[in-house]
């Protein structure tokens, strides 16, 4: 039963302070909408849809995606989430609808500290090591099936991750990168999940992302971020503009739509 009570003016010392505060469960998203423009046209791409248990956690994500031959977005993968009683997470499942493919993520934990995620998804094993002195910057070490190896330094501040810092590997392939964030909820963060290269870690939405690569790199990077909130300071659409990595030529916009 939920219990109130009301002051009189007469009631509060004029020397005393009263803080009044009130707890807001956060909005869970339920599912994501992702268009690509073409010819000035925003045309399904994907999207995803959410599922939680009593408690807020993410237990399912069923991924579906537009393919040339159909007209509507088709299932491609359903991925399942396993938690621990502490609600830390010990292990992602990743299956086709027809269970052809099967590919799983498993995390290892010491107190809140994820300590390894090993991806038989990509093939990689990643050893996060923390530095007491240095609690913004946590450095992961990867391997990978074949032999290969590669590190990186992962600098946050104020909950976001602010640079991603190559250091060395096995081959000459590596990426430094920038990021800036706004004040409004990331979504995703809610989740308390993230990857072994630490997507969805950070509290805040990305506004900028600046890389330079060393070896290969991609066609296209981020070029502008367009969010529209609500009146919580949820995220309800993005657009966002890609531009080529080397003329700096706008690319294509893709636009995000959120559903809570």
């Amino acid at each position: 039963m939920n219990q109130s009570t009301t002051f009189g003016k007469e009631e509060i010392p004029l020397d005393e302070i009263i803080i009044l505060a009130a707890e807001k469960s956060a909005r869970l998203l339920k599912s994501e909408e992702s268009f690509i423009q073409i010819q000035g046209e925003f045309l399904p791409k994907s999207s995803s849809e959410y599922f939680y248990d009593q408690d807020g956690l993410l237990l399912r994500k069923d991924y579906y995606q537009k393919l040339p031959e159909y007209q509507d977005l088709k299932l491609m993968l359903i991925i399942s989430y396993s938690w621990s009683i502490d609600a830390s997470l010990e292990k992602i499942e990743v299956n086709n609808p027809d269970h052809t493919y099967s590919k799983s993520v498993l995390y290892t934990w010491s107190g809140r500290n994820i300590q390894s995620i090993i991806s038989y998804s990509s093939g990689i094993s990643a050893d996060f090591q923390y530095d007491p002195d240095n609690r913004d910057l946590i450095r992961v070490n990867y391997s990978l099936d074949n032999g290969g190896y590669f590190n990186y330094g992962y600098r946050y501040r104020f909950g976001n991750k602010i640079e991603e810092i190559p250091y060395g590997g096995s081959t000459s392939n590596s990426s430094h990168g920038t990021f800036e964030y706004d004040d409004n909820i990331n979504p995703h963060h809610l989740w308390g999940i993230t990857d072994e290269f630490l997507r969805y870690s950070s509290k805040n939405n990305e506004i900028r992302a600046e890389y330079t690569y060393s070896g290969g790199f991609p066609s296209f990077v981020p070029d502008t971020y367009n969010y529209t909130y609500d009146e919580e300071g949820y995220p309800v659409e993005l657009i966002k503009t890609y531009k080529h990595y080397r003329t700096g030529e706008f690319g294509f916009r893709e636009k995000i739509i959120y559903h809570y």
